[in-house]
């Protein structure tokens, strides 16, 4: 889209103009979603559901730590839920198992453990360690379908964990 604006001493100038990011709103619990990727869902939904889900729509990962919606599409009423995917959302599910980093599968527990033998945790510098020594895959592995590590620093401050890297 362009729109054309009169100058005096020109005929016409032409400036694109950018559309406004769409802003998804989870139709359960109202909280803002992230758009991801359909390679994220297919990754993470359970084939016997997968089948219910048109992958060429736009979908939205809902970060509603009370809600069971994980995905959303506007305008679809088909919504996936926590039961519907393969792993536990690291802000949705408090049990222990649940993974921090989903590529190098570090969970609650690990940086629970470490927290309380070395009064904080490295899990940052464990992470860039690894991603330094292979490929993380966390459009696949991460239900958000990106990098943990913003989820992981929410996680910690909530715990009251210092972060020792």
């Amino acid at each position: 889209m362009t729109t054309k604006f009169f100058h005096p001493t020109k005929i016409s100038t032409t400036i694109p103009l950018r559309q406004a990011p769409t802003v998804v709103l989870c139709p359960q619990c109202g909280s803002v979603t992230k758009k991801t990727k359909s390679e994220t869902l297919k990754a993470q939904v359970f084939k016997e559901h997968l089948s219910q889900i048109d992958l060429e729509r736009d979908w939205y990962f809902c970060p509603g730590e009370r809600c069971d919606v994980v995905y959303c599409s506007p305008g679809f009423s088909r919504l996936v839920r926590t039961n519907e995917i393969k792993s536990r959302v690291t802000l949705k599910d408090e049990h222990p198992t649940t993974p921090l980093c989903y590529c190098f599968t570090i969970t609650k527990a690990d940086v629970l453990a470490e927290a309380q033998v070395a009064g904080g945790t490295r899990v940052f510098a464990r992470i860039q360690e690894h991603r330094a020594r292979k490929n993380s895959f966390c459009a696949k592995a991460n239900p958000k379908g990106h990098c943990c590590t913003e989820d992981i620093a929410l996680w910690l401050q909530r715990q009251g964990i210092a972060n020792l890297s």
